[in-house]
């Protein structure tokens, strides 16, 4: 899943476009390189997906902010909330469990990103929760890629 994504500004300034058809082309490897998020000053981020999310696109709008947990504690986690419907998502960031993690990154889907190279992109990953904790999984086939500097 691929996902365009800009400070919180008002709808008439949203970026409403579809990404490109992939092409075959040469692709970068992504980087494993921590990634901040969120700042300091900021409690959360809109995130726009112009198809909506794969299997729901109807759901466009997101909020994007950290997850914070009753007891004041800090997590590695973030939330997705969808705006359009009662829908969220617990995201977590693949390298903090496997620092070597990989994906390809086509030049056009860059150019969709505004982003030079795949340096400039964070990389979430959707976590599925269960019951028991060995049975927690992550989406690491279908990330969710963002520019937060476009």
């Amino acid at each position: 899943m691929i996902v365009s994504v800009r400070k919180r500004r008002s709808p008439s300034n949203m970026n409403r476009t579809s990404a490109p058809p992939p092409k075959k082309a040469e692709a970068q490897r992504l980087q494993a390189q921590p990634t901040a998020l969120l700042f300091p000053d900021e409690a959360q981020r809109d995130v726009t997906f112009p198809d909506g999310l794969l299997g729901l696109p109807h759901c466009q709008h997101f909020a994007l902010s950290a997850y914070k947990p009753e007891d004041g504690s800090t997590s590695p986690f973030f939330l997705l909330q969808c705006r359009d419907e009662d829908l969220s998502f617990p995201l977590i960031e693949p390298r903090l469990f496997l620092a070597d993690y990989r994906f390809h990154v086509a030049p056009e889907v860059l150019a969709y990103l505004k982003a030079k190279t795949v340096d400039e992109l964070a990389t979430l990953a959707i976590v599925t929760v269960r019951d028991q904790m060995e049975n927690i999984t992550m989406n690491l086939q279908g990330p969710l890629v963002m520019n937060f500097n476009a």
